[in-house]
């Protein structure tokens, strides 16, 4: 602070690691660097719980007992887990929050955390771990999203677990063997994102898996996914023609597919399209 202004040091707060080098010369090494300091904290770590503290870095915005488990993928019993997270929590490198169970990492540790993890042989798997526990999450969704008494239970889950599923959206549309896993994501989300006001992301992330996935994906899933990303462009400023173009595609697409609820919730939404400008003499008939 005495040598650095203000603005140019919150430009380089994503370069923590390499700013916070200056600790007293009289401080102990490890407290003379940031970096130091947690090194000096992970190297006390048992085996097990460096594991366990280098896979929690996949998480954004936190994460549940359920969810560790699930990236721990048997390496380590459930049991053992709660042992280790309740570890974690004692030494100050996870937070818990009581009320809802769970778990977090201030973001400095979390980034400490994705290094090492970038170096362990493991990553690959464990962000694939990490993708598949969030795409099952949304399944499980699916039919509460359409509505009931279990919407906004699951509106307030997806909520708490958004930054984990943009991430795992991040994931799954890069790669051809996982952009099917994104577009059934998708498909379900849309309405998600409807509700809570994402609407211009979720369009976005549509498009974004529309785009990959256009020559890889079969009829009934790609109608799905034009469904969703039409669905959502009718409430995204000056989208109005896209939305109609991607709803008529999905109609055609459902129809092949002899996808029947996808053609009806195709046909319903097109309807509206139209009606929105004016042309409701044009709403196709089934």
């Amino acid at each position: 602070m005495a040598t650095i202004p203000i603005e140019h040091l919150v430009s380089r707060l994503e370069q923590r690691f390499r700013l916070l080098v200056g600790g007293p010369r009289t401080a102990l090494p490890r407290q003379q660097t940031l970096r130091a300091l947690i090194d000096w904290s992970y190297e006390l770590l048992s085996g097990a719980e460096q594991m366990l503290f280098r896979r929690l870095s996949v998480f954004r915005g936190g994460w549940t007992l359920d969810a560790a488990t699930a990236v721990i993928s048997g390496a380590i019993a459930r049991d053992e887990v709660q042992d280790l997270l309740d570890g974690l929590v004692r030494k100050s490198l996870v937070s818990i929050e009581m009320d809802t169970g769970r778990y977090d990492m201030l973001e400095t540790i979390l980034e400490y955390g994705a290094e090492r993890l970038h170096e362990d042989p493991a990553q690959s798997r464990v962000i694939d771990l990490h993708l598949k526990y969030f795409a099952d999450l949304i399944e499980a969704s699916g039919a509460a999203l359409r509505g009931g008494r279990e919407q906004a239970a699951w509106h307030v889950r997806l909520e708490a677990d958004h930054g984990n599923i943009r991430v795992s959206l991040d994931h799954a549309v890069e790669d051809d063997q996982t952009v099917d896993t994104a577009a059934a994501m998708c498909a379900i989300l849309y309405r998600f994102w409807a509700e809570r006001g994402n609407i211009v992301e979720g369009f976005e992330r549509c498009t974004s898996v529309l785009t990959r996935g256009r020559s890889l994906l079969n009829a009934d899933r790609l109608a799905k996914l034009t469904l969703a990303t039409g669905s959502l462009a009718l409430n995204v400023p000056g989208a109005a023609e896209q939305a109609e173009d991607l709803l008529r595609e999905a109609l055609a697409l459902a129809q092949t597919a002899h996808a029947a609820d996808t053609e009806a919730a195709a046909l319903h939404n097109l309807a509206i399209s139209l009606v929105m400008r004016g042309d409701s003499s044009s709403v196709p008939r089934r």
